[in-house]
């Protein structure tokens, strides 16, 4: 019908600084010296979930050196209850949880903790800040906010490690974050060690650029980046029925 259509990739960003706040005001949430190693996600297939758990599952196996010093705290928050496939994957994670968990746990150490249901934000914040690895390796995502407000929260000295699938759209600009490809769990049980033990220098030198980037690109840019395409746009069109006109 004569209309120009063009699409523009514009990566959205967080409230950066609002996560910032919120992890200086959290309170501590994580009694232990125990290293966590945390996963944020809406119980959903594409997240990758099942594969999360068994890479961990595979680190205790290959190296033994992290049992009772490691847990896993997996945070799912229920989506579309009422379609079975959803039902199907709560049940296959309960008892997965439950196998891992009976196949390792010892008087005083159980290596996955697992929440079921909705978190507060400001307890969230509280997760992101004092945990050491966070594990964002869905199968299939559009972006993943969880990796940009994990980002925002590492304000402790030494921060934390990133790891992020290459199926997340949020991959594409954090270079500095550990790459890992959830489906192939042997990988993926390597670069969990490797994030475990990586050196507090490497992980602060990663984690500065993380969090300069996405400092700048927080969600004020996007909405100034979103508006400037928006206008471009309308300027082209305004010329060309003028050029038309003409």
């Amino acid at each position: 019908g004569g209309r120009t259509v063009r699409v523009r990739a514009l990566p959205i960003g967080v409230p950066y600084d609002r996560f910032v706040q919120l992890a200086e005001a959290a309170p501590k949430v994580m009694f232990t010296n125990q290293k966590i190693v945390l996963g944020v996600d809406r119980l959903d297939y594409t997240k990758g979930l099942v594969h999360r758990l068994k890479a961990f599952q595979r680190l205790l196996v290959k190296y033994p050196e992290h049992k009772e010093a490691v847990t896993m705290l997996q945070i799912s928050v229920p989506s579309r209850t009422d379609v079975k496939e959803y039902q199907d994957l709560k049940e296959e994670m309960d008892q997965l949880v439950g196998r891992i968990n009976g196949e390792f746990t010892t008087y005083n150490w159980s290596p996955i903790r697992y929440i079921y249901g909705c978190v507060s934000q400001d307890e969230l914040a509280g997760f992101y800040r004092d945990s050491a690895v966070a594990l964002v390796t869905p199968l299939r995502d559009g972006m993943n906010l969880v990796a940009k407000e994990f980002v925002a929260c590492q304000i402790n000295k030494p921060p934390g490690v990133l790891v992020v699938s290459p199926f997340a759209g949020a991959a594409e600009t954090m270079h500095e974050a550990l790459i890992c490809n959830p489906y192939e769990i042997d990988e993926a049980a390597e670069v969990l060690h490797r994030a475990l033990t990586m050196p507090e220098d490497e992980r602060t030198l990663r984690m500065n650029y993380l969090r300069r980037r996405e400092k700048t690109n927080d969600v004020n840019h996007w909405m100034r980046s979103f508006m400037q395409a928006m206008g471009s746009q309308f300027e082209k069109e305004e010329d060309r029925k003028s050029t038309l006109i003409l």
